[in-house]
């Protein structure tokens, strides 16, 4: 084999080592929050970026007799630069100062044009010296590195791993006879589970954030036959831990290692397993149907798209929902977010895939899901089987996009417009205080006061509009968690941590079941035999 051969094969191999690289390393650094949808997605873009190369690398072949491996290898370089971009943004905003922030589209596109043709000269100019070898031989060694540690952290986890765990019980709800008697009955009712993301309590809202009328907003609630329980803690301080042990229909058997609970434990990734879930199963053996409707950052379509409100029985509704929120699986599972911030991509997205209105209008508009769900839900033909409608609303929580940029509602629910001071302020702000102060009480107070605000009024219209939707249905609106970025919203003994907003309709047969025993997981319990008239199983932690 001549030596020029030898060198062609060696840009080739090189070049696929590069376009790896930047994918293994994501690996490492997020190996316990890695799953098969990831992967599967990773090397979806891994075979566009190499197929993409070829073309160009064939076509500047046979047009401009331009050499096919070493195109290859340029190509693979200006990919493996464009996964440093997040490195060369911190640049160009120190530089760009106040201004970057509303140009990072175009500043995407620049950066891309400017690393391509300042890799293209470079390399013409030193592509047989011994940089390339230097380039090169520093490639390769930290891919070796790289693979090294995947395979160290593989053999880690095996070691730790006696068996392959079960993430679910085989626990069902509903005894046989049970699920006869539900079967037959034709009076089951539709089931609604709607989590209001760190809603507190009226009571800690009114004593800590804001006055309030706390007995006014009750009564209002009542009105509309709904309870207000006071005194509900959430059976865990975040939203992880506590949506992924609803479909458990039960605690986690080892609260103390929560912390180490493998990514496909957690919430939203377990959905992915609904049905193999006891939730899943004792739907499915009840036969009702389960929708789940998310919110910017945690949708059904990036994790599991038959559960997502409406399904392909609505593909028109869905299609309109999708062109409110601008949503899709990538942008909606936050590891591949993470993963994408390093590129281009989000930016790029944000500016132009979003047709006029920012990436904080959509993002707004898609948390509000409670809204989406009352704006869309009567549109859809009626089914004849019973359903149960999850709903995450990421409302009243404060969400950041970027930090510095608040997805803050007014009291009316419309999007709060900051001034050029305030998000000044909010710059410097960000910039001063570490993260601990940063999400101080004094700082998010008057920002989290009008979302709550928002919120109870989304949640008075709700009320109404499910009497006349949907009047027979049980509910629960309920958050998954308290607030917990504000230390002075506790006392001494932190009890006010995992007070939340829980608000119910049930039959009357089930009202004497209320009480502040009823948190997340009792809640499911609750509404399953509520709707279908068989008898209450609470379980304690």
């Amino acid at each position: 084999m001549n030596s020029s051969l030898l060198t062609k094969y060696k840009f080739f191999l090189i070049s696929l080592i590069i376009f790896f690289t930047p994918y293994i390393e994501f690996i490492n650094f997020n190996f316990t929050n890695v799953d098969l949808f990831v992967v599967k997605t990773l090397i979806y873009t891994i075979f566009f970026f190499t197929t993409l190369s070829f073309i160009i690398s064939y076509i500047s072949k046979k047009n401009f007799n331009k050499n096919f491996f070493e195109i290859f290898y340029l190509c693979s370089l200006i990919i493996f630069f464009l996964f440093n971009y997040d490195k060369l943004k911190i640049v160009s905003s120190y530089l760009l100062k106040n201004t970057t922030y509303n140009f990072m589209g175009e500043l995407s596109i620049i950066i891309i044009i400017l690393i391509s043709l300042i890799t293209i000269i470079f390399f013409n100019k030193i592509k047989k010296s011994w940089f390339i070898n230097f380039l090169n031989t520093y490639i390769i060694f930290f891919f070796i590195l790289n693979i090294f540690n995947f395979f160290s952290l593989l053999n880690e986890q095996k070691k730790n791993k006696i068996e392959n765990p079960k993430i679910f019980s085989d626990l069902k709800y509903f005894a046989k006879d049970e699920v006869k008697e539900i079967l037959t009955n034709k009076n089951n009712k539709n089931i609604y589970y709607i989590i209001m993301d760190a809603a507190i309590s009226l009571n800690v809202y009114n004593d800590r954030i804001k006055k309030i009328n706390v007995e006014k907003i009750i009564s209002d609630f009542k009105e509309h036959n709904f309870t207000y329980i006071h005194n509900v803690e959430s059976s865990y301080g975040s939203t992880a831990w506590t949506l992924s042990q609803i479909i458990n229909l039960s605690y986690f058997k080892n609260k103390n290692n929560l912390q180490n609970s493998i990514v496909k434990e957690k919430y939203p990734e377990i959905f992915r397993y609904f049905s193999e879930s006891p939730l899943g199963k004792t739907l499915d053996e009840i036969n009702y149907n389960f929708y789940w409707l998310g919110h910017s950052r945690l949708g059904c379509s990036g994790y599991n798209a038959s559960l997502c409100f409406p399904n392909k029985k609505g593909l028109d509704t869905l299609k309109r929902l999708l062109s409110l929120n601008r949503v899709n699986p990538i942008n909606e599972n936050y590891v591949l977010s993470n993963f994408l911030q390093k590129t281009p991509y989000i930016d790029f997205n944000n500016k132009f895939f979003f047709l006029g209105k920012s990436a904080r209008e959509y993002a707004l508009s898609a948390n509000d899901a409670l809204n989406s769900y009352m704006k869309f839900s009567p549109k859809l033909k009626k089914e004849k089987k019973k359903h149960f409608i999850f709903i995450h609303a990421e409302l009243p929580r404060l969400f950041y996009l970027p930090v510095y940029n608040p997805l803050t509602y007014n009291e009316d629910c419309s999007m709060l417009i900051h001034s050029k001071e305030e998000i000044e302020e909010l710059k410097r702000k960000s910039i001063t205080l570490n993260v601990a102060e940063w999400r101080t009480y004094e700082f998010t107070k008057p920002l989290y006061e009008k979302n709550y605000q928002c919120f109870l009024k989304r949640v008075k219209e709700f009320t109404k509009f499910i009497n006349e939707f949907d009047p027979d249905a049980m509910v629960v609106i309920q958050s998954d968690h308290g607030t917990l970025d504000s230390p002075k919203l506790l006392d001494e003994e932190g009890e006010y941590l995992n007070k939340i907003f829980t608000l119910a309709k049930v039959s009357n047969e089930c009202e004497n079941n209320l009480s502040n025993k009823i948190d997340n997981i009792n809640a499911i319990r609750l509404l399953l035999s509520c709707a279908t008239n068989q008898k209450f199983k609470p379980i304690k932690e």
